[in-house]
């Protein structure tokens, strides 16, 4: 399954982060990788809530990589800048 980072921006200027295809906790470390590098551009990113999603949802998304449609929502990660 291919990596994927999804961003939505909200009015009240909140950032909700997406990851996808990120196994285990690869998906916290990847986070950081993101806050360091949006930080050299001046950038700062505060996690104010992260959501693990669970196996069930894992398989969604593994099977809608395969072109099956899921039959759930995503879990976010929320990040605030």
């Amino acid at each position: 399954m291919p990596r994927e980072i999804r961003f939505r921006i909200r009015k009240d200027g909140r950032v909700e982060t997406e990851f996808s295809g990120f196994p285990g906790e690869d998906c916290l470390a990847e986070a950081k990788n993101l806050a360091e590098a949006l930080s050299s551009l001046g950038l700062k990113m505060t996690v104010q809530e992260v959501i693990m999603k669970t196996p069930a949802q894992i398989e969604i998304e593994v099977s809608q990589a395969e072109g099956v449609t899921p039959k759930a929502q995503r879990a976010r990660v929320g990040h605030e800048s």
